[in-house]
């Protein structure tokens, strides 16, 4: 005599006869094919509906709290990868920039690709960022072509 068990899936009880030596056998039983298939219906609408639920009360982001965000971590990745020598001298300008205050004067970096400018601002922009936080002020850094919002000056 097979052994009864009582299996449960999320909205019902299923009693089967347990395939000796098998335990749930979908592939030789109908029973137990049927409660499976069951199984995963029940368990698939559950997902579905905890997953919607989830969606519903979450937060949507922020745009331009967004953009900000991936524009300082590039800042920060290109900051971690900063050790061109060459570029020493262009940053200590730069600090001397940021503390003389710019005084309606714009800063400008420029060379050829690969001269170091994209670290060189990256450097920049992360000690103004921590000088901005040490201050409770507030720094915004962009990035032409980071993302695709700055991908074009006039969008900046």
């Amino acid at each position: 005599l097979a052994e009864q068990k009582a299996m449960r899936s999320p909205d019902r009880e299923w009693i089967i006869d347990w395939a000796p030596g098998k335990g749930v056998d979908p592939t030789n039983r109908p029973d137990h094919k049927a409660y499976v298939r069951d199984f995963c219906a029940q368990l698939e609408a559950s997902c579905i509906e905890s997953l919607n639920e989830a969606l519903a009360h979450e937060e949507k982001p922020d745009r331009v709290v967004d953009e900000a965000e991936r524009h300082l971590r590039f800042a920060d990745e290109r900051d971690r990868k900063f050790d061109n020598k060459t570029a020493v001298d262009v940053l200590g300008r730069a600090r001397k920039y940021l503390d003389a205050g710019n005084n309606g004067k714009v800063f400008v970096i420029w060379g050829k690709s690969g001269a170091g400018k994209t670290y060189v601002l990256a450097k920049t922009a992360a000690e103004a960022a921590a000088r901005s936080k040490a201050l409770n002020g507030v720094f915004v850094a962009r990035f032409l072509g980071t993302t695709s919002a700055s991908s074009k000056v006039a969008l900046l």
